[in-house]
């Protein structure tokens, strides 16, 4: 069947303007493929000129099903519009639902702002689930049986019998890198250019109650085994010799067997890469001995997610902070000379000025590079309901539930203090004389990169100067537009 696999147009985040081809759409038309159906893949946002390219693309192409995902919050509205574009121009097509957010807060979304847009929602892991739709559909069958589906008819959603998770990742096939036009300028855009996003794991087996990931997969860790991780990688050199891997997973070596295994398999290929990852501190501690191969093998950051040093705080995301042994996390990977990113969130309803300055202080020195983080109640995690609970939540805007927004005060500060608040520790992290020193003389090239680029990024942003993307027209616009020239 002819299907249309659609990530809709977005605006780039402009701290480090890391953008990729969307891995989980690429992992879906491999499977899709395989099983013989006529796959289209749009990167959208990778498009000239977006939503008017778009719109022109589907009346060429006219698929008879189009798939768009809405896998993080902030991008939800664009996907909403990206139905409204297809509805528009392609009244008689079948339109498919998915990714994390649309499953975890798909009632409040069908019953609203979704609401006669999707004819289907794929809820959690879509591979086996779209296939089985497109077969009904081909065969002109009700979805009925298909499990794990949403099923939505004149306002109402009626749910399948759930869909239990791939149990062996390494029988699904490679992703569908052939797909990217990696020559796109789009893709050239980031701090770190020539680069690919590579899954290989689904979920990770933490419950921290801010964590949509977490709630998505259902706080369970799945991965492929090593050998498989190297045939991907060497499936994405091989089409575009590119050298640099974002492995994008929620925790690479959550199992330490399968980290050694691919330690081993990645020297025996000798695949000559660059790569990094997100770890658990206590992982990393656990996996010491570790770090010198990895490093040796190609690894030049690793991203530790460290979140507040205040109890209260954490107790509140449902984490467990020991100062000593993230300190110790953070100097064993910086040994090594791999740079330390640690991720911190500031706004949680314990926080204040004093919470965010001992947090500061210790990061300060520790780490090499910072992402500084709003807290955030993603829909469909025990955080948003308990925020929501307790009346806390005072912006409802999903574009600005993009980890840069503040969308609910503090006990103690209000939305725009907490907004001031991250823009001054975001501004004294990287002012700071090591850090301009370092940006310009580490002998971690990937440093100096990410250093240099950030560094851009906030003067800009001191200077009310902010990075706009060269090809992005805003949906609004290109609506306006076209309803004036009466939609031709």
């Amino acid at each position: 069947m002819n299907i249309l696999l659609l990530d809709p147009p977005h605006i780039i985040h402009p701290p480090l303007r890391l953008w990729a081809a969307n891995p989980g759409l690429l992992a879906l038309a491999a499977y899709l493929r395989d099983r013989r159906h006529d796959v289209r893949f749009v990167d959208a946002t990778a498009l000239p000129r977006t939503w008017f390219d778009l719109e022109r693309l589907l009346r060429d192409e006219r698929p008879r099903v189009v798939g768009i995902t809405a896998n993080i919050t902030c991008l939800v509205p664009d996907a909403l519009n990206a139905a409204r574009l297809v509805r528009r121009e392609l009244p008689e097509a079948t339109i498919i639902g998915g990714g994390s957010h649309l499953t975890l807060d798909a009632d409040r979304l069908l019953a609203g702002p979704a609401r006669e847009l999707f004819d289907y929602v794929i809820a959690g892991e879509g591979e086996r689930t779209l296939d089985e739709l497109l077969a009904a559909l081909e065969a002109g069958q009700p979805a009925d049986a298909v499990a794990g589906l949403l099923i939505c008819r004149n306002g109402a959603v009626r749910r399948t019998s759930p869909r239990e998770p791939v149990a062996d990742l390494d029988a699904l096939p490679i992703p569908a890198f052939d797909l990217i036009d990696f020559a796109n300028p789009v893709y050239k855009l980031t701090s770190v250019r020539d680069h690919i996003h590579i899954n290989t794991s689904r979920g990770c087996g933490d419950t921290c109650a801010f964590c949509s990931e977490s709630a998505f997969w259902q706080a369970r860790w799945r991965g492929i085994s090593a050998p498989r991780i190297i045939e991907y990688v060497a499936a994405a050199r091989e089409r575009f010799g590119v050298r640099v891997i974002d492995f994008a997973d929620d925790s690479f070596n959550w199992d330490r067997a399968r980290t050694e295994a691919f330690c081993d398999a990645l020297e025996r290929s000798g695949l000559a890469i660059d790569f990094w990852f997100e770890a658990r501190v206590d992982h990393i501690l656990r996996d010491a001995d570790l770090l010198p191969r990895l490093k040796r093998l190609g690894c030049f950051q690793i991203m530790l997610g460290i979140e507040s040093v205040a109890p209260k705080v954490l107790g509140s995301y449902q984490k467990v902070f020991n100062l000593r042994r993230s300190e110790e996390a953070i100097r064993l990977v910086r040994d090594q000379g791999i740079m330390a990113m640690t991720n911190l969130m500031f706004g949680d309803w314990h926080d204040d000025a004093e919470t965010m300055e001992a947090t500061y202080r210790f990061v300060r020195k520790a780490s090499d590079f910072l992402v500084l983080t709003i807290t955030t109640p993603f829909p469909g995690t025990p955080y948003h309901e308990r925020m929501a609970r307790e009346g806390r939540i005072e912006d409802e805007d999903l574009t600005h539930y993009d980890f840069f927004h503040a969308v609910m005060p503090t006990a103690r500060l209000a939305r725009a203090d907490v907004q001031r608040l991250y823009y001054r520790f975001l501004q004294r992290f990287y002012t700071q004389p090591r850090i301009l020193w370092e940006g310009l003389t580490d002998a971690n090239p990937y440093k100096r990169k990410f250093f240099r680029f950030i560094l851009r990024h906030v003067g800009r942003e001191i200077a009310r100067r902010p990075w706009r993307q060269p090809n992005f027209v805003a949906f609004e616009a290109f609506w306006a537009q076209r309803e004036g020239e009466g939609w031709k």
